[in-house]
C-alpha cells in the first residue's frame, strides 16, 4: 500500500514537473518573447488611440480641406494650415497603414527601436502642447468670433500644429524604414501594390515637410501632387491593395515599377510632376504615364 502510494506521489510530482516545464517554455518563448517583441508596437498603439490623439483628432477632421480650421485659415488668416494638414494626413496614413507589422519585427534592432521609441515620447510631449493652443483659439473663437485676438491664437495654434508634424513625420519614416528593412527581408517588396504605393507616397511625404520647412514653402503643384496621391492610395486601401491581382493596368505598372532596369526615382523625388512629365522624352513618356496611372496622378498631367 504504501508502495503504491509512493508511485501515486512520484507520477504527482512528474506530471507536476513536466507541467511547469511547459509552463515555462509557454513563458520564454511565447509571452515573454512577445512582450520584448511587441514593446513599441505596443507603446505606439497607445499613442495613437490615446485620448489626446482622439481630442486633436476631433479638431482637425479626418478629411483633407475640411472643418473649422481649414475655413478659417482660407477666409480669416491664411498661415498653411492646409499645407500642414495634408502632410499629417499623409503620414497618418503611411504610419497606420505600417505600424501594425511593427509587432512582427519587434526588437530585431535595439537602436532602431530606441528611435522610435524617443519618437513617441517626442510627439506625445508635443501632441500636450497642440492640444493647448487648439482649446485656446477654439475658446476665443467661439467667445469672440474672427477677431484680432483670434486671429492671433489661430497662428499660434498652426506654429504648435506644424512643429507636431515635424516629429510625427519623423516618427513616421522611421516606423516605415524599420519595418520595410526587417519585414521585407527576405522578400521582393516592390512586387507589392501596398509597398509600392505606400513608398512613392513617402518619398512625396518627404517632398512636403522639406517645403514646409523652406523659405518658399509648398507651392501648388506640390500640394495638388501630393493630394491626388494620397487620395489614390486611400482609394486602394480600401480595397486592401488587391487591385493588382484583378486589374491589369496596376499588375502592369507593378511590373514596371519592380523592373530593376528601370529608374524612376526622379520623377518620384519631383516636387512637379506634371512638368517632369511634359519634359521627357517621347520614349520616356510610355513608361512614366503607366507610372503615373500607378500612382492615381493622371489628373495631374
Amino acid at each position: 500500500m504504501a508502495k503504491s502510494v509512493g508511485v501515486i506521489i512520484a507520477r504527482v510530482l512528474v506530471a507536476l514537473i513536466i507541467l511547469a516545464g511547459i509552463g515555462a517554455c509557454i513563458y520564454f518563448f511565447v509571452i515573454k518573447n512577445d512582450n520584448v517583441r511587441g514593446a513599441v508596437y505596443e507603446e505606439l498603439s497607445k499613442t495613437l488611440a490615446s485620448e489626446n490623439q482622439n481630442t486633436l483628432q476631433t479638431n482637425i477632421g479626418t478629411e483633407i480641406e475640411k472643418g473649422t480650421y481649414y475655413t478659417f485659415n482660407k477666409d480669416v488668416n491664411d498661415c498653411g494650415y492646409d499645407k500642414i494638414y495634408l502632410a499629417y494626413y499623409i503620414d497618418q496614413q503611411i504610419l497606420n497603414t505600417y505600424s501594425a507589422l511593427l509587432v512582427y519585427v519587434g526588437n530585431i534592432d535595439n537602436k532602431r527601436v530606441n528611435e522610435i521609441q524617443d519618437n513617441i515620447t517626442n510627439y506625445n510631449n508635443a501632441l500636450t502642447q497642440a492640444l493647448r493652443s487648439q482649446t485656446l483659439f477654439n475658446d476665443t473663437y467661439s467667445q469672440l468670433g474672427a477677431d484680432e485676438v483670434t486671429a492671433e491664437n489661430f497662428k499660434s495654434m498652426v506654429q504648435d500644429f506644424k512643429s507636431l508634424q515635424q516629429i510625427f513625420h519623423t516618427l513616421t519614416k522611421n516606423t516605415f524604414n524599420y519595418v520595410v528593412e526587417h519585414f521585407y527581408k527576405d522578400i521582393n517588396a516592390k512586387l507589392s501594390q501596398k509597398y509600392v504605393l505606400t513608398y512613392g507616397l513617402s518619398i512625396q511625404s518627404n517632398l512636403m515637410n522639406v517645403a514646409l520647412n523652406s523659405e518658399t514653402g509648398v507651392n501648388a503643384n506640390l500640394y495638388l501632387d501630393s493630394k491626388e496621391m494620397v487620395n489614390h492610395f486611400v482609394d486602394c486601401k480600401s480595397n486592401n491593395f488587391t487591385s493588382q491581382s484583378t486589374d491589369l493596368d496596376v499588375a502592369e505598372f507593378i511590373s514596371l515599377f519592380s523592373n530593376a532596369q528601370k529608374d524612376f526615382s526622379g520623377f518620384l523625388n519631383s516636387t512637379d510632376k506634371a512638368a517632369y512629365y511634359n519634359e521627357a522624352s517621347s520614349d520616356d513618356k510610355l513608361d512614366l504615364y503607366i507610372i503615373i496611372r500607378g500612382f492615381g496622378l493622371t489628373g495631374r498631367v
